[in-house]
């Protein structure tokens, strides 16, 4: 069995990873911290047939009471690759959306400081739409690059 995989009798509790703090527990974690890191999880769990759950920043996320019998991929990437070129943005989906928003002012962008105070990453805040003050991420964006995992 691969090291990153922990398996039963010690499940991982899965509270602490939410904002909400409940949930219960996987039988199997892996933290990955790049895209090529979570795009090797994805292929091992898919060659092992076992079922699989991605979770980076746990906002607006709540895992039911029990144990989860697959694996928990947590990409967590708290420096989040962020690049500035002219008014452009690029981003990686595990940043934090804070860091995005901090990014944008550093560079003299403005428009995202709505987005300031709403927790979780940028991947989540773009599937979500996330947004407060009669503005949303959507009204940002331009491109988005989506992860497909491998057959």
């Amino acid at each position: 069995m691969n090291q990153t995989h922990r398996p039963d009798p010690r499940p991982t509790p899965l509270a602490p990873f939410v904002t909400f703090g409940v949930g219960g527990a996987a039988a199997f974690y892996r933290l990955v911290k790049t895209p090529a890191e979570l795009t090797a999880a994805v292929q091992e769990c898919r060659q092992r047939r076992q079922k699989y759950w991605l979770l980076a920043g746990g906002s607006n996320v709540i895992f039911p009471d029990g144990l989860f019998r697959g694996c928990l991929i947590h990409y967590l990437n708290p420096r989040g690759t962020t690049h500035c070129q002219g008014d452009t943005l690029t981003v990686e989906a595990g940043a934090p959306l804070a860091r995005l928003v901090q990014t944008a002012i550093k560079n003299g962008l403005a428009g995202l400081e709505a987005l300031a105070g709403i927790p979780g990453t940028v991947g989540g805040a773009v599937v979500g739409n996330a947004g407060a003050y009669g503005q949303a991420i959507s009204d940002w964006l331009t491109r988005v690059q989506v992860f497909i995992p491998p057959s």
